[in-house]
């Protein structure tokens, strides 16, 4: 018994059935514990295992997604090539990939960022990543 309730059970014999699967995690608050300290926030070590295994699975793609930077998420995780990375809430993919951002998106980034930080300045223990 796995303790998973029936529902659950189904949904992932059902996706195990499926063509080509698409498993795709965010990292803080699902394969590392959110911490005080986003710098502290290491995987844990069976979902990395979990995640390797995955990519090797035929037709099945693995992504990890996060508002890290790519070059930070890439350093946490130390996943192989198999597995995806999309960091920056989805603004950077890796050096392969498609989807940069242009001259206007940037521009628009550093302008929201700009603001997220005057307002969380306004509250003490708020941070912006």
């Amino acid at each position: 018994m796995n303790g998973w309730s029936d529902e659950l059970s189904e949904a992932l014999a059902a996706a195990a059935r499926s063509p080509q699967l698409l498993v795709a995690c965010d990292y803080d608050g699902t394969l590392a514990p959110i911490v005080d300290d986003p710098a502290a926030a290491h995987p844990i070590r069976a979902a990395m295992t979990a995640l390797r295994g995955l990519a090797l699975v035929p037709d099945t793609s693995v992504s990890v997604i996060s508002g890290r930077a790519l070059r930070d998420l890439a350093l946490l995780t130390r996943l192989p090539d198999e597995v995806h990375l999309v960091g920056s809430h989805g603004s950077e993919f890796e050096p392969h990939d498609t989807g940069r951002l242009g001259q206007a998106e940037i521009a628009l980034l550093h302008d929201v960022t700009r603001e997220m930080l005057a307002i969380a300045s306004n509250y003490p223990g708020c941070s912006v990543e």
